[in-house]
């Protein structure tokens, strides 16, 4: 019944709100318009392996089992997409193809199989459209989740989600993130769930660190005993660091998340000596070095001992496994619950959570002492959890030649 109810919505209503939302958002209008110009027949291939992401980071994480089937030459890799976030920086190549994913109805998951006639079925993360679920069961698809990640507040695990989780019960196999996803599922009596890890880790690890010598960065960071880098900053983070009282001989890189002028000017107000990147001259005496730049952040780790991460007192932390990739421990705000990297980082030691300025100031100290300790930790931490990718594209191999 429930299951009736949620296909009725999603073939009368959801195609009106779509429409709706693409007059008011230009984000919803690009898929829109996406949706009507794709065809799906142009995917025609006797080897098709689908994956189900929902925007740019679930795209970002498979890229490595993604490359998997690209490199064996017999499979076509087509990825699918709810966000212009993903699609639109997702790059087709003779192996790969893309296209938006309509919406979870019964008529549409039957063209959408019946077009692509995949020999797999991936999904990514979180990303649990029911009815292609369904239509992948009776089509015979082998189906597969990875990076799977289940929380305890999770939709799964409500009355209203028992479709889904007897359709998810009857995927090949589950890979999923860490041991508290894995005991959810196995609550949930599912018994095709594999402790298998963060395939975010492989793709930083993958793409390796970015050691670019800059002019500008040598010279602010030479005359430092140590550098601490503010990473994605919001005015919360630029705040506390401004408030704290940090150990002599440390400097400040801060790479604001929003570069508007206004934001710019709030951050030179805090710190009185500072400096924009794009206004230093070698030489100069300052301790904070403001980065109204583009595109810089990745490399500049290079020259940090640690990192404070933005986004934790709002929304959302940002990306902690990049400062990670070049040894640096991390510090960051209180809103990291749908991250379980950072958890998993901060009960190895290499990661510390913070409130308030005083926490702050702890949290550098301790980094602060034998910083080339924390850096090892942090590399060896990585390494510890690389995902066995060729492992699991072996096993999903194999369901496709039998």
């Amino acid at each position: 019944m429930l299951r009736f109810f949620y296909s009725k919505f999603t073939f009368f209503v959801a195609p009106l709100l779509q429409s709706l939302g693409a007059k008011i958002s230009s984000k919803i209008k690009k898929r829109v318009l996406g949706l009507k110009a794709q065809n799906l027949d142009s995917f025609s291939h006797d080897q098709n392996i689908w994956f189900h992401c929902s925007s740019l980071g679930e795209f970002e994480m498979a890229k490595p089992l993604m490359n998997l089937f690209i490199k064996d030459g017999a499979s076509q890799v087509v990825v699918s997409f709810f966000s212009p976030s993903g699609y639109e920086n997702c790059n087709e190549t003779e192996g790969l193809k893309k296209f938006y994913l309509p919406l979870d109805s019964k008529q549409n998951a039957l063209r959408v199989f019946k077009a692509i006639k995949p020999k797999v079925f991936i999904l990514v993360k979180y990303e649990f459209w029911l009815n292609y679920m369904v239509q992948a069961q009776n089509s015979g698809v082998p189906s597969f989740l990875i990076s799977g990640l289940f929380r305890d507040n999770h939709f799964l695990s409500k009355y209203y989600a028992k479709p889904w989780r007897s359709y998810l019960s009857q995927f090949n196999a589950l890979y999923l993130q860490n041991k508290k996803s894995v005991q959810l599922a196995e609550s949930w009596s599912f018994s095709n769930a594999i402790l298998s890890g963060d395939m975010r880790i492989n793709r930083v690890l993958n793409n390796g660190t970015i050691f670019k010598k800059d002019e500008i960065l040598e010279d602010f960071t030479s005359s430092a005993e140590q550098v601490i880098i503010l990473g994605s900053s919001w005015p919360k983070e630029e705040q506390l660091i401004a408030k704290a009282k940090l150990p002599s001989g440390i400097k400040v890189i801060i790479a604001p998340h929003d570069l508007n002028p206004e934001h710019i000017n709030l951050i030179k107000n805090l710190f009185s000596k500072s400096i924009l990147y794009t206004e230093y001259v070698l030489g100069e005496s300052s301790n904070v070095l403001i980065l109204n730049t583009i595109g810089m952040l990745k490399f500049t780790y290079q020259y940090g001992n640690m990192a404070f991460i933005g986004g934790a007192f709002g929304k959302g932390l940002h990306n902690i496994l990049e400062p990670m990739t070049y040894g640096l421990p991390v510090i960051f705000g209180p809103n990291h619950t749908k991250f379980p990297e950072a958890l998993a980082a901060m009960e190895s030691g290499i990661a510390k959570q913070v409130n308030t300025k005083s926490e702050l100031e702890t949290a550098i100290n301790y980094f602060q002492n034998v910083p080339y300790k924390h850096k090892s930790e942090v590399k060896a931490w990585l390494q510890s959890r690389i995902v066995d990718v060729d492992g699991m594209y072996a096993e999903i191999i194999k369901t496709i030649d039998n």
